[in-house]
This record gives structure tokens, sequence and C-alpha cells, in this order.
């Protein structure tokens, strides 16, 4: 892999892209996010979610090592955390949420390879080229281990319901579970 400088990057920004602009690249060091991706322009800003029970997918190397997932409740504007869910030993490249998020709030989640410490997280590196007819200047900077945000909508988008589950007119359906150690009468 070729280690990019800052003379590299404003010379491949200004040839790529001869007018005046700004260039975001980003990297991910161990697994790759499929769903509620980190934005290009905005790395560090929150994704809205499409739920509030979404479905989270990733890519890693050996797909066949199982991972663990995790999400933490962001609290004070982003400035604290709180562990929210965690599931460990997942085998597939997906999630689905199955605690609701809080309508609004905002979120971090990552995935890891069992067995790990390294969550995943995304480098991104930003440059601002100023191209001149003999070269380029600008300005670059680059920023790691970003973690990978997300919002959850109002709750108009796939709503989890709270409200209370219509009663059955099905005699087993309405029946009180037992008590452990002992069988229902109904299957």
């Amino acid at each position: 892999m070729m280690k990019t400088t800052p003379a590299l990057f404003s010379l491949l920004a200004a040839l790529l892209f001869p007018a005046t602009g700004c260039v975001g690249v980003r990297t991910f060091p161990t697994i790759t996010p499929v769903t509620f991706e980190p934005s290009l322009l905005q790395p560090g800003a929150p994704v809205v979610v499409d739920s509030l029970t979404p479905v989270f997918k990733w890519r890693q190397k050996n797909p066949q090592l199982p991972a663990d997932f995790a999400i933490w409740s962001m609290a004070n504007g982003g400035k604290s955390s709180e562990l929210f869910l965690e599931r460990d030993a997942i085998t597939g490249s997906q999630y689905k949420l199955e605690k609701a998020l809080a309508p609004e709030g905002e979120y971090i989640w990552s995935v890891r390879i069992s067995g790990s410490q390294q969550w995943a997280r995304m480098n991104y590196t930003q440059g601002m080229v100023i191209p001149t007819p003999v070269v380029a200047f600008g300005e670059w900077s680059r920023q790691k281990g970003i973690p990978f945000r997300i919002k959850a909508p109002k709750g108009g988008a796939n709503p989890v319901s709270s409200a209370t589950p219509k009663q059955s007119t099905d005699p087993a359906a309405q029946s009180v579970p037992p008590p452990a150690g002992q069988q229902s009468r109904h299957p």
C-alpha cells in the first residue's frame, strides 16, 4: 500500500480535480460499514437510519469469522456515551436491531471480529486544492478513529409500536403462562 504524503496528495487532487475544490478520502482499516456508512463530505456527522429497528450490514475480510456488534447512546452533545446494546459472536455480516432506538436519538455503532479488542472506525483524509498554471497549492488534514454515528428517525419511518396489543378471542392466546415447573393446558 502506497503512503500518501501532503505533496503527493495535493498533486493527485490537482490532477483529478482541475478546479478549486475540496476532496475527501475514507478508509476503513478493519471492517467496512455497508449500511449507514459515514458521509464523505461530513464524516463525523450522524447518518439518519431508516427505522427505529434498522438492519446493520458490514463487510469484513473473512466473512466466516463471527463478529461482535455494539451501539452506544450519545449524551451531552456527543461528549459522553453509554452502552445501549451489545451482541457477541454474530454469524454473517448483518444484525437486525431488536431493541428500538429512541426517536431522534444519536448513537455510535461498531462491529469487530469476535475476540478482537479493535472496534471498526473510519480514517478520513481531506484536501483543499487551489490549482495554478504551474503547480497546485493546497492543504490537507487527516483524522483517525472516526466512529460510525447514526441518528434515529422521528418515529414516522417504520416506527416500533408501543401501543397495547389487541386482545385475541382465542382462549389459548389469552391464557397466562403457567408458573415455572407447571405445564400449560394450551399448546
